[in-house]
């Protein structure tokens, strides 16, 4: 819109501006005779000159002077406007009226016609983004499926889902206790150090024929075995050492359940109570206040302080 506005504007103003000139009164002057009024001026310099060169005569100083003032008196009167009648300015203001009711019905005529065309490009650019509209519509371009955009092929979520450690933390807690709820009892065999498992005989599926227990030869036999390596250590190991490791269980060594990252452990314990003693120390509580306040016995507190003096914190 305003590429129609501001030449509707522009117009106007240059129309106005010339009205304005054409109709100033300053510009109204009288007819003067050009060529008389340069001739007299002519005549003034001339007499002039002729006056100052004959600054010493003084008869002819005196009647240089009254032609020059004559001379004058001529230009004066060449400068003054005429004499007009009574009927003048009564025809000068109606030639003026009718002039301006003139302008004025010519600039209401160009501002209808600008208007006109404006109006006429408008409703051409409406009907033909109305057309565009419709083929739009009738191609069906951006028809949206009956199930959405969820089943879409082409349709991409974009949308990310931060998790926390919180989430992760619960999800993997969740993950142990199904995998712990999904072990049956009978598959669990204790093993020795040698990874056979101590109750064999009962380790089966119920559904299956059971297997026929060792005799008991085969179990002098493997006890003999387990004493031997038991009593034999390896080269370059104590015995204290060996025996020490020979005598736990493998199910013992290693933990199958792993620990939760968001459980409390020892050490993030003694950490908060050195930095809660640390505070209250810093704001100038004695041990036994900062004992009563922790409900923790002054001898603890005692350690904590020497601990952080010793290093300094």
């Amino acid at each position: 819109m305003k590429k129609f506005v501001v030449p509707v504007i522009l117009t106007l103003l240059i129309v106005g501006l010339w009205f304005y000139l054409k109709t100033d009164s300053k510009s109204n002057f009288a007819d003067i005779d050009a060529a008389l009024f340069l001739q007299t001026r002519s005549k003034i310099d001339s007499l002039e000159i002729e006056l100052w060169n004959h600054h010493k005569n003084p008869e002819m100083r005196a009647k240089v002077l009254g032609e020059l003032d004559l001379r004058w008196e001529e230009l004066q009167r060449l400068k003054s406007p005429l004499p007009v009648s009574s009927s003048d300015p009564e025809s000068q203001s109606a030639s003026i009226n009718m002039q301006i009711g003139m302008w004025s019905f010519i600039v209401i005529l160009v501002v209808i016609f600008i208007l006109a065309i404006v109006v006429i490009l408008l409703k051409k650019k409406r009907d033909a983004i109305t057309r565009q509209m419709e083929q739009i519509r009738a191609e069906q371009r951006f028809k949206a499926p009956k199930g959405g955009f969820q089943d879409d092929p082409s349709f991409v979520n974009r949308t990310r889902v931060r998790r926390s450690i919180i989430d992760d933390a619960k999800a993997y807690a969740e993950e142990e206790k199904q995998k712990v709820s999904e072990v049956s009892p009978q598959d669990i065999a204790f093993e020795d150090e040698n990874g056979v498992p101590e109750n064999k005989i009962y380790v089966y599926d119920p559904e299956d024929r059971p297997p026929l227990r060792p005799t008991a030869k085969e179990r002098i036999t493997s006890a003999m075995q387990s004493l031997s390596d038991a009593l034999v250590r390896p080269k370059g190991m104590s015995r204290e050492k060996t025996m020490r490791v020979r005598a736990q269980s493998r199910n013992t060594l290693s933990n199958p359940s792993a620990n939760n990252p968001l459980d409390v452990t020892r050490f993030d314990q003694e950490r908060s109570e050195k930095e809660r003693v640390l505070q209250l120390m810093r704001r100038g509580y004695t041990t036994s206040e900062i004992a009563r306040r922790m409900q923790i016995s002054q001898e603890q507190v005692d350690v904590v302080i020497r601990e952080i003096r010793d290093t300094g914190a």
